[in-house]
């Protein structure tokens, strides 16, 4: 019995055992990045990423604080269950055009300081990583 109590425990453990293959592991951890250009223009409003561990996302939009998941393994990224406040301000178009962007991301490239999220369409989001 003890035998097939461990047989369906070893998955379990296997899984708690496996490295987050998220973009969390390939970017400096607590980093923060700032959305620099979108779609090849230079944001004017200020717009914030991180990513943290077990697939959470966290950011700022011009207007609004949000939060998301992202468990896709690098390369690719799929930024789902996005939730942020509703208030608006003077810039809620870019807040929206940043949110949306966010949405579509597919695939991730980091370089250095720089952390580029494409569509499939290849829609770029640049972004630079802030120091404190």
């Amino acid at each position: 019995m003890r035998a097939i109590s461990a047989l369906a425990l070893a998955p379990l453990l296997l899984a708690a055992c496996q490295q987050d293959e998220s973009i969390a592991a390939f970017l400096p951890e607590g980093s923060t990045w700032q959305l620099a250009e979108l779609a090849g223009t230079p944001f004017a409003g200020r717009a914030e990423i991180s990513f943290g561990p077990h697939g959470t996302v966290r950011g700022r939009a011009p207007c609004n604080s949000f939060r998301a998941s992202q468990t896709a393994p690098y390369p690719w990224v799929e930024i789902t269950d996005l939730v942020t406040a509703r208030t608006t301000c003077g810039q809620i178009g870019q807040e929206r055009a940043f949110l949306s962007a966010l949405g579509q991301a597919a695939f991730a490239e980091v370089a250095g300081e720089v952390l580029i999220l494409t569509s499939e369409e290849g829609r770029e989001m640049v972004f630079r990583r802030t120091w404190p």
